[in-house]
């Protein structure tokens, strides 16, 4: 494996958690709210 696979594995699970937890606080949020 090369660097650039290991970037790419790296980012995809960065972007996941990231995707995951502004969609955990937005449901908070939305949850809240109402």
């Amino acid at each position: 494996m090369g660097i650039l696979e290991i970037k790419i594995i790296l980012y995809g699970i960065i972007g996941g958690v990231v995707m995951w937890l502004v969609f955990t606080i937005a449901l908070h949020i939305r949850l809240e709210l109402q």
